[in-house]
């Protein structure tokens, strides 16, 4: 096999975008010309590899010759390139003029868009579209099911034999997790992580990427009507505004309509509303970006289930910022419908309708004044059992509030003693700042400078089967909260997470008091040993201070514990009480409230929720 290799470089009459300071499209193809020297409306031409692809390689006019067969798009004589099926050598050049991006050496966010069509011969096969890395098997394909997707993961849409189809294919490999999408007539038909990040194999190295090349011959022969190469990963919405195959090829400017970028809620949280983080009291948000045509802002009306709502519209260079904040607390779970409708400057009606599901939450309850608390941070108490105690139920919470209230007994009916450290100047619970332990006071979890748990080695040395209670009063502006807890889990098969419950009214120590928040595995490998976050939303009615009381337990292995807050704008993970962010919530050690200063009920047996209790266990 001959092959044919050209320096890309000696090519002086079209010119090339190497250095883009903003994204752009640095490469735009199609086939006026009837050769390939004449392809590039924008950068480089394309320019095969091989010769046997120069050879079978043909130009003409659907329609018309020797393409009669080949359909015509929207009835017009359009100029394509027929490509054949290619060797492992073979292929075509795609000169896509991009510098490296995303914070790596080669070009990690990058969108391809093409109209192409694949005769009934290639139907029903595999079939190379791009290669990124110049070597071994393409990056991306259509499989014998005709649909398409990246080499190893999943394969979705329908590209039908004699048929033009768009296909977009969009990756940003700088994100965390990267991720690439596939549209086919401006319909996203799947995204995924490919499974490598910033210059993974799904970057583009060098200069070209490679069209219709594989290196075990996986390619078909078809036929190309356009082609371009954005060095950005494209907003879904602008994909979907180029939607499918035209007779005037790809647009190079701004569509003829307002579009749509962005809507939050996302509609992503009705897919599984059970997992829904939107808040109670959710900011609703349309960023519409203008075309040729452009929105008239005097136009807009946002509607929330039906009923009008005061949404403001701002512009900014062609941006149109369209919002409304909610003020009153839309229920637990329930599935809201939001519909914005709006007109351009020519008086063309639009229209845009999504769905969003309130995240669970639970509402606080009585708060006490403001005021009302002193001493910044926390009460914490550890309970310890000496080393080589038999416990029943050891890894256990009913284990862990019997061994905070001193009623827990060993296997033979003894009271288990405790050999936990009390703090050494009060002689009972410990005070302190912040809720962030590691059972050797390494950095461990979500944030730096952990301590040790406070009285912990206890006189005998030990580590291990142990439960430690936090009591607090947080101060909270009235609103929707994210609070969450994060401790250590192991293997599964060591049966030996922490857990945890927190639990908040107006004495959080009574244990008849609600629990807002509970310990859950969601840690997906069953062999690691790792930290676990649990977060859970909370709406305050009112501005005040709320009694929560923490109680956590360790049995074998390691252990952790953190208690915080989440941004619920950025998502960022803020100490509760971090004196250094003033985002954080206050939290204190003592509270006024006359529900505080009561007798607490802190143990009832059976326990609330069991069940299997012998009819002789005593009440």
């Amino acid at each position: 096999m001959k092959t044919r290799v050209y320096s890309l470089l000696s090519v002086i009459a079209i010119p090339l975008f190497l250095a883009n300071a903003h994204a752009a499209i640095t490469g735009h193809w199609s086939f006026e010309q009837g050769n390939l020297p004449g392809s590039a409306r924008i950068g480089l031409p394309l320019q095969v590899i091989d010769f046997d692809t120069e050879d079978l390689t043909r130009f003409g006019t659907a329609g018309q010759g020797a393409f009669a067969s080949v359909p015509q798009i929207n009835s017009q004589p359009i100029k394509i390139m027929g490509f054949p099926k290619t060797a492992p050598s073979g292929g075509y050049f795609v000169p896509h003029g991009a510098a490296p991006n995303g914070g790596g050496s080669f070009i990690n966010q990058y969108t391809i868009i093409m109209d192409v069509l694949f005769p009934s011969g290639s139907s029903g096969k595999r079939r190379a579209l791009f290669q990124t890395d110049q070597t071994g098997n393409a990056e991306f394909f259509i499989n014998n099911l005709n649909q398409i997707g990246f080499d190893g993961g999943t394969f979705t849409g329908n590209i039908t034999p004699d048929t033009w189809h768009r296909i977009a294919i969009a990756a940003d490999l700088a994100a965390i997790p990267a991720s690439i999408a596939f549209f086919v007539n401006g319909t996203k038909v799947h995204e995924a992580n490919p499974g490598g990040g910033l210059d993974s194999r799904w970057a583009i190295l060098g200069d070209s990427l490679w069209f219709v090349n594989d290196d075990s011959d996986e390619t078909e022969a078809g036929y190309l009507f356009d082609m371009q190469f954005r060095d950005e990963r494209m907003p879904d919405a602008l994909i979907t505004a180029l939607g499918g195959p035209t007779a005037q090829g790809i647009l190079t400017g701004p569509p003829p309509n307002p579009y749509v970028i962005s809507l939050l809620p996302s509609s992503e949280s009705a897919r599984i509303p059970e997992r829904s983080t939107v808040s109670a009291t959710p900011r609703i948000e349309a960023i519409i970006v203008d075309g040729t045509q452009t929105l008239d802002p005097a136009t807009v009306m946002m509607t929330l289930n039906g009923q009008a709502v005061p949404a403001a519209t701002q512009k900014s260079s062609g941006t149109n910022t369209i919002s409304y904040s909610v003020t009153n607390l839309l229920p637990s779970l329930s599935l809201q419908t939001v519909r914005i409708d709006y007109k351009d400057n020519t008086g063309a009606s639009y229209a845009v309708q999504w769905q969003f599901v309130v995240g669970h939450y639970l509402p606080l309850i009585s708060p006490a004044p403001l005021g009302s608390a002193n001493g910044p941070g926390f009460l914490v108490r550890t309970v310890q059992a000496p080393l080589d105690t038999p416990i029943l139920n050891v890894n256990s919470f009913a284990r862990a509030i019997k061994q905070l209230n001193g009623t827990l007994v060993d296997t033979g009916g003894v009271l288990v003693a405790n050999v936990a450290f009390p703090d050494p100047i009060t002689t009972g619970p410990h005070e302190v700042d912040l809720i962030n332990f590691h059972l050797d006071g390494s950095a461990f979890g979500n944030f730096e400078n952990d301590v040790v748990f406070p009285g912990i080695p206890g006189s005998d040395g030990g580590t291990t089967i142990f439960a430690t209670e936090v009591i607090t009063f947080l101060e909270l502006p009235a609103g929707t909260h994210r609070l969450g807890v994060s401790v250590s889990v192991d293997r599964t098969d060591t049966g030996t997470d922490d857990g945890f419950n927190l639990y908040q009214g107006p004495d959080a120590r009574n244990i008849l008091t609600p629990v807002v928040g509970s310990f859950a595995r969601n840690v997906t490998s069953p062999f690691v040993s790792t930290h676990n976050n649990n977060e859970f939303t909370v709406v305050a009615p009112s501005n005040g201070i709320y009694s929560f009381r923490l109680v956590h337990y360790q049995t074998l292995q390691d252990a952790s514990l953190e208690f915080y807050s989440v941004d619920l704008v950025t998502d960022e993970k803020i100490l509760i009480n971090d004196s250094t962010d003033p985002r954080a919530i206050k939290a204190y050690r003592f509270s006024a409230a006359p529900a505080v200063n009561k007798p607490q009920l802190i143990e009832v047996n059976p326990a609330p929720g069991v069940s299997g209790v012998s009819p002789l266990a005593p009440i």
